[in-house]
């Protein structure tokens, strides 16, 4: 079964809202951030992996029909 584009995008926009948000909290030489931004920094890692899994599985159960 094809996937469904809708969910891809939605998935593909969490993605690239994740990798915009880290680069405007890197934009800041890491010594210079608050204890805060460092662990914004880290949480948006976490989401983005999360993210990336999420529609690598995704494609890979509903295009593929491979149950990871």
């Amino acid at each position: 079964m094809p996937a469904d584009k809708d969910i891809v995008k939605a998935k593909i926009n969490e993605i690239f809202e994740t990798l915009a948000e880290l680069q405007r909290i890197t934009s800041k030489d890491f010594n210079e951030m608050s204890i805060d931004e460092k662990y914004s920094m880290r949480y948006n890692i976490i989401v983005l992996v999360e993210a990336l899994a999420s529609l690598c599985f995704y494609i890979a159960i509903e295009h593929y029909n491979f149950k990871p």
